[in-house]
């Protein structure tokens, strides 16, 4: 059946190895990114004290009296400075570990835990950075994201002969193509609620139609508080066809995404047409991590061969 071959025909896992350095590398980032206002935000006289976070996102308790949700986060119970700098510089070491392919089938989930305490300890200061970051992490905790460019594999390749250590990177698993499948699926069906958000504006006011009359990117260019490029020059009668094009670019572009990445021959050109879409919307957005994140999970539709053919030229190596 077509069912089965999609999710359990044994796949190449190469894709979920470059995955692993390139999340294992935006997920340092991120935490990294705590270490200047560390205190600042966590300590016990923090702006963001644990009691302080679960009445902004408990307003309401149940008949018990405990909060109604509670998202837990290893650093609630890290109050005093040491102990923050202590949980920070091990979830960091955790994260070096993942992304190097050191016990990846361990520290694949103990980089998911890192990357969710910080998201929940502060949920109010993430965005969709933080939504990409850990749907990639969750999926490539499954499959074996350590078997090719890792410290794992170096180390299984001096235990084994050199011709036993190469099959092995190249037997198929079907856990791969599961976290793979599992993570396209995903990729897909956000690029379809993107595409769905933006058109149901529509029906939201006068003001909620952007997408619709093609004037959603220039309400971002408007934006001088978040965008890194003034491009209000666009403001004249042949800008606005500009920016019409390329707003409705960016939602047909989203709907094909969801749609046609399935299909062979198309995906190639989407993948690239996708990367564009997303670097040109770091100059007048601002989000940078977020543009890059989802550029990285679009390469989860990359195939193995390329994989395999790029990512060691990448680390110093020479292609096969």
């Amino acid at each position: 059946m077509r069912w089965n071959r999609f999710w359990f025909t044994p796949a190449d896992p190469a894709p979920l190895c470059g995955l692993r350095l390139l999340a294992g590398v935006l997920s340092l980032y991120y935490v990294a990114s705590f270490s200047t206002d560390l205190t600042r935000w966590f300590a016990a006289d923090g702006l963001l004290t644990t009691e302080t976070v679960r009445q902004l996102t408990n307003p309401e308790t149940s008949d018990s009296g405990a909060p109604a949700s509670f998202h837990w986060s290893y650093l609630n119970y890290a109050k005093k400075p040491f102990e923050l700098w202590i949980v920070h510089l091990l979830g960091l070491a955790v994260l070096a570990l993942f992304t190097a392919g050191l016990w990846t089938r361990i520290t694949s989930v103990l980089a998911l835990v890192v990357v969710l305490s910080y998201v929940h300890r502060a949920p109010m200061i993430n965005g969709q950075f933080e939504a990409v970051l850990t749907m990639m992490l969750a999926y490539l905790a499954i499959g074996p994201s350590g078997r090719l460019w890792s410290v794992d594999a170096w180390l299984a390749a001096r235990r084994e002969p050199p011709a036993g250590s190469r099959a092995s990177s190249e037997e198929g698993s079907v856990l791969a193509n599961i976290s793979l499948s599992l993570l396209q699926c995903h990729l897909a069906a956000l690029y379809m609620l993107m595409c769905l958000t933006q058109l149901g504006g529509a029906y939201d006011g006068e003001n909620g139609a952007t997408w619709w009359r093609g004037e959603a990117i220039w309400w971002l260019l408007a934006k001088s508080e978040s965008r890194l490029v003034d491009l209000t020059f666009l403001h004249t009668a042949t800008g606005r066809y500009v920016v019409a094009a390329w707003t409705h670019a960016i939602v047909y572009g989203e709907l094909a995404f969801a749609l046609l990445i399935w299909k062979p021959l198309a995906r190639p050109l989407l993948l690239v047409l996708a990367a564009l879409a997303w670097v040109s919307l770091i100059p007048v957005t601002g989000l940078v991590s977020y543009c890059l994140a989802m550029i990285v999970a679009n390469l989860a539709f990359l195939d193995a061969e390329t994989w395999r053919a790029w990512v060691p030229a990448a680390l110093g190596g020479t292609r096969r």
